[in-house]
């Protein structure tokens, strides 16, 4: 009885000796994860107040020189000024843009100006659609060093007015095809340690019947 009872004494020595080194362990692995969360936390801080507070041409500007930039809603308003601006920094610009002849018109601006351009027709809410033209543009152009997603549409109507087809077109461009793009070009750039992307966001406003309205602030007054 006593070596059943010396047996029971250490195995319960043992767990506790167990349980103290996986404690301490796990709570030193939390302890240094926690440190260089601080210690990024404060060193972007610090960098983000530096730059913010450093005049522009004190700045180091990046180069944009031969870079593969891939422009999706290139040949809107907003495409078509970043696509040139794009371009004066001697970046290869690629347009993609559903809308074929204003992308070409972009295009031949931007020649005009002596830049090349590249445009793919392609429908970003379709994802076989853009990892096709993204091997193409691989192909054809170099691996793309820049992503900017800039495609997007914007519905007027009041809220109720909103056709349903719009709400589920609306998510596809602006949210959906967001995952299509950043799939198809994220890997190479993980490969190559380096790239950036891009994303703009599409304002989207509702604005709803004023009878609706008058009756949230009603609500709101009868609560206070």
């Amino acid at each position: 009885m006593s070596f059943v009872f010396v047996d029971k004494i250490i195995d319960l020595i043992m767990s506790v000796i167990g349980w103290i080194k996986r404690t301490t362990i796990a709570t030193i692995a939390i302890s240094i994860e926690v440190a260089i969360m601080l210690w990024l936390m404060f060193y972007f801080f610090a960098e983000t107040l530096i730059l913010t507070l450093t005049p522009t041409f004190m700045r180091t500007q990046k180069s944009l020189k031969g870079k593969v930039v891939v422009l999706t809603g290139g040949a809107g308003g907003v495409g078509q000024e970043l696509a040139l601006r794009l371009a004066r920094a001697d970046a290869k610009v690629v347009l993609w843009d559903i809308n074929e002849e204003a992308m070409v018109k972009v295009k031949d601006n931007l020649e005009k100006e002596g830049h090349q351009a590249y445009c793919y027709t392609v429908d970003v809410t379709d994802r076989k659609n853009v990892y096709k033209n993204a091997d193409l543009v691989k192909q054809e152009v170099g691996v793309v060093d820049i992503l900017i997603n800039n495609a997007g549409i914007v519905c007027g109507n009041t809220f109720l007015d909103i056709p349903d087809y719009m709400i589920e077109k609306t998510f596809q461009v602006n949210i959906l095809s967001n995952y299509w793009t950043v799939k198809a070009f994220l890997p190479d750039m993980l490969r190559k340690g380096k790239g950036h992307i891009v994303t703009r966001h599409q304002t989207r406003h509702h604005r709803f019947p004023r009878k609706f309205t008058h009756r949230i602030e009603d609500a709101r007054s009868s609560r206070d």
